[in-house]
């Protein structure tokens, strides 16, 4: 498995189109359509965008596992063997140099991303292609997001020119919640859902299921952490949710209470959420109650900014424009809906 999360479509399609990826693309916050994908690009401007994938390996990875892993050959240079490349043809390519640069040769090319508004798109270009969506509940989804933003990070809620609530919501869940069931539905051999919940509770039952799905066989310790083919980790990387932490070896069922986490989503936020994920978090298996509170009511609880809203805030002009967009947002979501 390809260990860097892998931004591909989305960034290949402001490289065709602006030879430059956008703020918004590189964090994940849009789903603006993608139009360039039937565009070839030069090798060149492919390698100065991916090439940092290698070394992102050799150092957080290839030189943190037992034994330590050394690049046997020069990915690079296998793909400049082409000019220009496809969508289609570039990313087995990449996946497949940069497996076997570590020494491997893999029975499956497997990679991971958050480009959740393009599932439509990786199936189309790549008919091959199977998919493991992996989903937490949306309120601990974005628990985790809001800790890492504000107390990780130490950023605003609208760090990276995005307002991290809207993201969870209209970016990333809920266009994932969509693409399950669409994909469920119409070609339910290609897609498989495996909640966060279930595995953290049972790793070894849904790894072993999901290995016979894609037809390869299960590893030894299921709930070990591992990297570059099976290898443990001889220093795991920090935890990203908590500073002066680093992530556990193997899985851990409860994060929060096992390094604890305090709870930084407020009743509004849990409420919002809900009611916005709710239809779609029931279908796919999360028991949320019907809504505890009228929109209107929900919506009057937002006039006075929160705490949490102030923290890392840098300018206070800023900050009062990103918490006026915020409501307009929760105006067309909530008084406004369409």
């Amino acid at each position: 498995m390809h260990p860097v999360e892998l931004n591909f479509l989305n960034a290949w399609d402001d490289l065709a189109r602006l030879g430059r990826m956008t703020p918004l693309s590189m964090q994940n916050a849009t789903t603006a359509p993608l139009t360039a994908l039937d565009r070839e690009l030069p090798v060149a401007t492919l390698l100065a965008e991916y090439g940092w994938h290698w070394d992102e390996i050799d150092t957080a990875y290839a030189a943190r596992v037992s034994p330590p892993v050394v690049r046997a050959l020069d990915p690079q240079a296998e793909l400049e063997r082409r000019e220009r490349w496809s969508p289609q043809s570039f990313l087995p390519a990449f996946l497949a140099a940069s497996a076997r640069a570590y020494g491997s040769e893999p029975e499956l090319l497997v990679f991971k991303t958050i480009e959740t508004p393009y599932v439509a798109d990786y199936a189309r270009l790549f008919p091959e292609l199977r998919f493991v969506h992996i989903l937490r509940s949306p309120v601990d989804n974005y628990g985790s997001l809001k800790r890492t933003v504000l107390e990780g990070k130490e950023q605003p809620f609208y760090w990276g020119g995005h307002d991290i609530l809207r993201t969870l919501i209209d970016v990333r869940w809920l266009p994932h919640a969509r693409a399950i069931v669409s994909g469920r539905d119409d070609e339910p051999e290609r897609h498989r859902l495996v909640r966060y919940e279930d595995l953290v509770a049972d790793p070894a039952g849904e790894i072993t299921a999901l290995c016979g799905w894609l037809g390869v066989t299960p590893p030894a310790e299921p709930d070990r952490q591992t990297a570059l083919g099976g290898r443990p980790f001889a220093e795991l990387p920090a935890n990203p949710s908590k500073s002066g932490l680093r992530a556990p070896e193997r899985v851990v069922r409860d994060m929060a209470s096992t390094f604890a986490y305090d709870d930084v989503v407020d009743e509004r936020e849990r409420l919002l959420i809900e009611r916005l994920t709710g239809p779609l978090a029931r279908e796919l298996g999360y028991p949320v109650a019907p809504p505890a509170r009228g929109r209107l009511a929900l919506w009057l609880s937002w006039l006075r900014p929160a705490r949490s809203e102030s923290s890392g805030r840098r300018s206070r002009a800023r900050w009062l424009i990103e918490i006026a967009k915020r409501r307009v947002y929760l105006t067309r979501r909530l008084v406004l809906p369409s």
